[in-house]
């Protein structure tokens, strides 16, 4: 009886995760949209745009954040063979904007609303429930408030059984002159995970009139925050039910220029930045260091690093259980390896462990493809086979300061091997061994020895010049025999560094990546031939074989999508033949290099008798900024310094010579860029060769001018043409 009752009470709990969110979607959205359209805050009311602002593209009128978190929960059976009950916390975010439309460009950005309305995220044995509620309301010149009906909103299929990934809605009738007054409210049902970390950003592409944020959190939840970049403070308060509650509102924010390109916002955009933890749940994994409830200003950031070193020390074995079969055969690979050759040193046996890892990884525990997990798996058979280490912990470029850090997000980590000669970091699976996260090149590393001696030692990462970065392109042009208005063009790719990624995730095929990497670790078999010899895998082969076919097909189709990149939009006539000859995913290889042939028209135009050929546009789309894009007031974070260099042979006809081929040289080179460019004739081979660098990652704002300069300069060379005529 016993048992029965704890199969009824499974079955009941079950029951109770499928339904949550069992309310009628519709009467609640309803509900959520007059309680936010009610809001009494008389920036809401205000429909006036200062004269200042009247040439804008937009203006924010008004912005609001929204926080309730005040740890009412509710509980939820959580199906385990203990049938523990466990609550459930409750929370909203909600996010209003009020925005006067006084151009097209802004018009066109804001006409349409992407959301997902229900969304979850799996934990241990119970699922965290979300949902979102969209509201959206056109204020007209004479003072009418229209309701979009948000039913209208079209759903957004992915996948082979199309389920919804997202909706869209279109909101037709907005003109310019209008005001949009729209919220996105986000509920979330958590129980596993905590309250996804909060930014507040004061900052915008647009002024902004008023941005406000209120908060209201429950006592029992632990509440830390920072203020970075200039972001005001909060005000601290409590309510009767003894939440705290936290209010900040700015006025006349002025538009940050340049913000949507080559910017690093956890460093340059003020922001408060929040994490509320659910540190009270017991089915919340949190580390030895983590804080009380209350709230929370400033945590050192000695404490954050402390959370985030958990995860790597102390943990070397704890991977172990669940990857038996990836761990049977990193560790024969790597005794193979060794055997065969014995004169190897401490540095190739450790890429070998590395590649060894991340190819086991991926074909049989993907779930250990996280930072945390790699790196520890890294360090475990790094140990094994006597290889000195250390593990690290260090952040990217593109997130916080190291002393600035908010939550354990902000941390990554990484590896440093045979007394810091090498630098093994996370990107699996086309990172090399030794290829360093470009993102975090320039950062200080936190190295911390082993699980004995915890000693901490930092760790400066180098940072590479333009020749670690490399883009270069081969091409031989020729004009078709049959008609003059039509190039035939075999071009071929080379891509090293940070600008090889791009490419090797385009055009990554199974079928490739397996034999490149069996090669390199010594797997006499083909996947196909493995399959077949183990009984339980052999009924995969036919969906292996599909897969394989379908990644070809897609192949194909990228390489006729990369033509039309390359060329501004213009489309291929014909592509007779394409290739990837190097993937750049092992030592042996490390650049990615791909060629494909094609027919093109449009780079030639008859006149008269004479043919002009857009010699300038052979070397593809170039970064091209007008107007407001050309505006700058925070300095430029870029990936990394780098390089881009063409070789273009042009067979001209017989019975032709070539004029203005002069205007084919140029030269730019300041202090941020160059651009130089020859062309040379050689019978009837037309010679183009230019090289384009970005000579650093990093630029203060004073250097923008520079770097528009040779932006500026490369397009200049780009509308150049030259001259068929006639003998």
């Amino acid at each position: 009886m016993k048992t029965y009752f704890k199969l009824l009470l499974c079955i009941i709990s079950i029951l109770l995760v499928q339904n949550v969110f069992a309310d009628d979607y519709d009467e609640y959205a309803k509900k959520v949209r007059e309680e936010v359209w009610a809001w009494g805050r008389p920036e809401f009311k205000n429909y006036n745009v200062p004269a200042e602002f009247k040439n804008e593209s937009a203006v924010i009128l008004a912005m609001h954040n929204q926080l309730l978190a005040t740890g009412k929960s509710r509980f939820r059976i959580k199906v385990t063979l203990a049938m523990k009950i466990n609550k459930e916390l409750l929370y909203t975010n909600t996010f209003r904007k009020m925005v006067k439309i006084n151009d097209k460009a802004a018009l066109d950005k804001f006409s349409e609303i992407s959301y997902k309305e229900e969304a979850e995220a799996s934990g241990s044995m119970i699922t965290s429930k979300f949902k979102t509620i969209v509201g959206v309301r056109i204020i007209k010149p004479d003072g009418i408030i229209k309701e979009v009906n948000v039913d209208e909103a079209v759903s957004v299929t992915e996948g082979k059984k199309d389920k919804e990934d997202h909706k869209k809605l279109a909101i037709s009738d907005l003109q310019v002159g209008d005001i949009l007054d729209y919220f996105v409210q986000r509920e979330g049902h958590a129980d596993t995970e905590n309250i996804p970390p909060i930014d507040f950003v004061f900052a915008n592409e647009y002024p902004m009139m008023s941005y406000s944020v209120h908060c209201e959190i429950g006592n029992k939840l632990t509440t830390e925050y920072r203020c970075v970049n200039g972001a005001p403070d909060f005000t601290v308060s409590t309510n009767d039910n003894e939440d705290i509650v936290l209010d900040v509102q700015k006025k006349d924010i002025s538009k940050m220029e340049g913000m949507e390109r080559w910017t690093s916002p956890y460093r340059e955009f003020p922001m408060i930045r929040m994490a509320v933890l659910n540190n009270r749940s017991k089915e919340i994994w949190k580390p030895k260091s983590a804080r009380k409830n209350g709230l929370h200003k400033d945590v050192p950031s000695a404490t954050i690093f402390e959370d985030a070193g958990s995860q790597i020390l102390d943990n070397y074995i704890g991977f172990y259980m669940g990857m038996k079969e990836a761990s049977k055969k990193i560790a024969d690979q790597t005794k193979n390896y060794k055997k065969e050759n014995p004169s190897h040193t401490k540095e190739e046996l450790a890429e070998f462990v590395y590649d060894a890892v991340q190819y086991n990884l991926f074909k049989e525990a993907p779930y250990y493809l996280t930072p945390s997990s790699f790196v520890n798996t890294v360090n475990y058979y790094l140990k094994q086979n006597k290889i000195d280490y250390k593990a690290g912990m260090v952040t990217s470029k593109y997130s916080a300061r190291k002393n600035e850090v908010v939550n354990m997000d902000d941390i990554t980590y990484l590896t440093v091997v045979n007394g810091n000669k090498q630098i093994f970091t996370f990107d699996p699976i086309f990172t090399i061994a030794g290829e360093v996260d470009y993102s975090f090149e320039g950062e200080t590393a936190m190295l911390v020895a082993n699980t004995k001696d915890k000693t901490k030692t930092e760790f400066a990462i180098p940072v590479s010049d333009e020749s670690k970065h490399l883009g270069a392109t081969t091409m031989n042009v020729n004009f078709s025999p049959d008609d003059m208005l039509l190039l035939n063009i075999d071009r071929t790719t080379r891509n090293r560094g940070s600008l090889k990624s791009t490419y090797q995730r385009r055009f990554f095929t199974l079928e490739r990546y397996e034999e490149d990497m069996r090669k390199r670790l010594g797997i006499k078999q083909s996947q196909l031939e493995e399959m077949q010899k183990k009984k339980s895998d052999r009924k995969y082969i036919d969906d292996y074989k599909d897969l394989n076919e379908k990644m070809r097909k897609n192949q194909t189709d990228e390489f006729k999508k990369e033509i039309k990149d390359y060329h501004d939009d213009m489309e291929a006539k014909e592509v007779t033949a394409q290739s990837v000859i190097h993937m750049g995913i092992t030592k042996a290889q490390p650049d990615f290099e791909c060629n494909v042939k094609y027919s093109m028209e449009g780079l030639v135009k008859k006149a008269g008798n004479n043919y002009i050929l857009d010699a300038g546009k052979l070397i593809g789309a170039q970064l091209e900024l007008k107007d407001e894009a050309r505006k700058r007031s925070v300095d430029v974070y870029m990936p990394t310094a780098r390089s881009y260099e063409h070789d273009i042979q042009v067979q001209i006809p017989d019975g032709y010579i070539v004029e203005n081929v002069a205007a084919l040289n140029k030269k730019v080179d300041n202090v941020a860029g160059s651009f130089t460019s020859s062309a040379t004739l050689n019978g009837q081979v037309l010679t183009i060769k230019t090289r384009k660098v970005y000579k650093h990652a990093f630029e203060p704002l004073s250097n923008w001018p520079q770097l528009l300069e040779m932006l500026d300069g490369t397009n200049e060379f780009c509308a150049q043409s030259v001259v068929l005529k006639k003998k």
